[in-house]
């Protein structure tokens, strides 16, 4: 196993691991999943966050198998810059240029019936990350589906490490999931913020 820092050439095969275990979320308590309006558009957003932003500003991390010919990627991390005051701004711009949408969000955000719940949400994550004002933010910590449960943990902890252990961060969670796993890699939990009908952000 090799853990090192990423660059521009693996944010394809990053978003790819992220998309393909990310997991479904019901914002709204209707059996039925909340997802991107368009799935393509959230891809190229999410390339585009990833190039613009994490890596000019924030951080990656990868963890790849050692074994083959070509090394896979089995686990990310991706942390964004601390201050959303310093991107938000200039990264609402180049989504809305490169995806020619007026509305970035009504292109990459869930259904517009759920979308006032998850702006409501994030504004109150946003209100935690202004006061503890940390250095970095896990916004996303991967693990790829086909690796043995046995392995998650240790993957993640892994992937994350380089960046925890300097300390002055925060994460980021929307499901028990997903929580459940930053405690375990190191994590502890400092807020919750309700998100729909059942679901909370950690």
């Amino acid at each position: 196993l090799r853990v090192r820092e990423a660059g521009l050439v693996d944010v394809n095969a990053v978003v790819r691991l992220i998309q393909g275990a990310a997991t479904q979320i019901d914002i709204d308590g209707d059996g039925i999943p909340d997802g991107p309006a368009d799935a393509d558009a959230a891809s190229s957003a999410a390339r585009m966050a990833l190039s613009h932003i994490v890596l000019q500003d924030g951080a990656l991390w990868v963890a790849e198998s050692a074994d083959g010919p070509t090394p896979q990627i089995l686990a990310s991390a991706v942390w964004m810059p601390g201050s959303p005051e310093n991107y938000a701004g200039s990264l609402q711009g180049i989504l809305t240029r490169e995806l020619h949408v007026a509305d970035v969000s009504a292109a990459i955000g869930p259904p517009a019936h759920v979308r006032p719940q998850l702006t409501e949400s994030m504004a109150g994550v946003m209100e935690h990350v202004f006061a503890l004002n940390p250095r970095l933010v896990l916004y996303a910590v991967t693990v790829a589906p086909d690796v043995a449960q046995d392995d998650v943990v240790a993957l993640a902890r892994a992937v994350v490490a380089p960046v925890l252990n300097d300390g002055g961060v925060l994460a980021v969670a929307l499901d028990d999931s997903r929580a459940r796993l930053l405690r375990a890699v190191g994590f502890r939990e400092v807020a919750q913020v309700p998100l729909g009908e059942l679901r909370t952000v950690w």
